[in-house]
């Protein structure tokens, strides 16, 4: 075809179709493209602000104030929605990290040790500035939990929700060398998942071990790699739980038998000193130091006399000092108004706290000429920052 055909043929073509032809083709009206732009900006701010709501544990159960760890003379505690924060009677109230950057953090003498997500850091106290100690690899770590053992070293559970796998590790606590590993990368249904620094107890010079025994319930407990004797107990629990931040005392549930077969339920006390003793059942001590040891001692309310239905109410009211030595207890008198249900103590310094409350209460003990703790002196009414 020549080119004039081809020319005198567009002539019979239709303007309105030539003009639509050079037009490019609009798949988003304006109109639509804008909301779509608008909603992906709310998924943005929506995203990011339940990520910091998360962050800030605002989703999380137990916000309220709970004890913490009383490390060379000062108070490391966790604020609900802020942070760990730090009390001295020589430096006041000073915050450490903020919520949003750690999953937890636990303190020792050498510094605060803190994780997020796949890895583990520590802020010396000496320098204050934070050195990141271990990475799990990429694509092989969800998130991780650890314990403090008291010989400084560091227990490390690595775990991976994806592929449901877990290990576990020894790290050396000032350099984050592995010094052992305690179970390689297993299934969920074979990780032991064990707290080491439960069923590892270092109490001073001294080590205490539970092991298990195969096809018994009951543990064996050894110190420093000889099996204690413990005549009449029949099974130990096999978690124990320190007293306190100390290092001094760690309680073991167990249950004994008599001479008749009478069972009873009791608590084994393992002290710094590689002495064991037995314990009453019903007493709850949440700390202990320097051969003391403190639960909280309440008092019944009578039911209300209109309520056919009411019963009396246990209130706590005091906090009762039990001697370990001899087993004697007496209840500690206080200079200000004691609200109490949880506390710690290092033997001078003396915290209490309630879980309906954000207060934290600074006290120091007093002893009398004998020694012996007699009363609460108190240093501050709430150690906490005012919100």
């Amino acid at each position: 075809m020549r080119a004039e055909d081809i020319l005198n043929a567009l002539d019979h073509v239709d303007p309105a179709l030539v003009e639509a032809a050079g037009r490019k083709p609009r798949l988003w009206p304006k109109r639509l493209r804008r909301f779509a732009a608008a909603a992906a900006c709310f998924s943005l701010v929506l995203g990011l602000g339940i990520h910091t709501l998360l962050r800030f544990d605002y989703f999380r159960a137990g916000c309220s104030a709970t004890p913490g760890s009383i490390v060379d003379g000062t108070y490391y505690f966790r604020v609900a929605h802020s942070g760990l924060w730090r009390w001295s009677e020589e430096g006041g109230t000073e915050k450490i990290l903020s919520t949003y950057w750690y999953d937890g953090a636990l303190i020792n003498g050498y510094g605060v040790y803190y994780d997020r997500g796949r890895s583990l850091y520590v802020i010396p106290h000496e320098t204050g500035k934070t050195e990141r100690l271990f990475t799990a690899p990429l694509g092989k770590c969800s998130h991780m939990g650890f314990s403090l053992l008291a010989d400084g070293r560091i227990d490390l559970r690595v775990y991976d929700k994806r592929r449901q796998v877990g290990s576990e590790y020894l790290l050396e606590g000032k350099t984050g060398e592995i010094r052992e590993t305690l179970q390689e990368e297993v299934p969920y249904d074979r990780f032991l998942g064990k707290d080491y620094s439960r069923s590892i107890l270092q109490l001073g010079e001294h080590v205490f071990r539970l092991e298990d025994q195969e096809g018994d319930r009951a543990c064996r407990l050894t110190l420093d790699g000889e099996t204690v004797s413990l005549p009449g107990v029949l099974w130990i629990d096999p978690y124990g739980s320190p007293l306190g931040e100390t290092g001094e005392y760690a309680a073991l549930y167990a249950r004994t038998a008599d001479a008749g077969g009478q069972e009873d339920d009791c608590q084994l006390l393992l002290s710094s000193d590689g002495t064991v003793r037995i314990l009453p059942y019903g007493v709850h001590f949440f700390t202990g130091a320097r051969g003391y040891l403190y639960s909280v001692d309440y008092t019944f309310v009578p039911a209300d006399a209109e309520d056919p239905w009411g019963e009396p109410s246990r209130l706590p009211s005091d906090i009762l000092c039990y001697e370990i030595a001899t087993g004697e207890s007496w209840l500690l008198t206080a200079n200000a108004e004691l609200d109490l249900y949880e506390f710690v103590t290092d033997g001078d310094l003396f915290f209490t706290c309630v879980p309906w409350g954000d207060e934290q209460v600074a006290w120091r003990l007093r002893y009398d000429d004998a020694g012996r703790p007699t009363g609460l002196t108190q240093l501050s009414p709430n150690v906490a920052p005012a919100h």
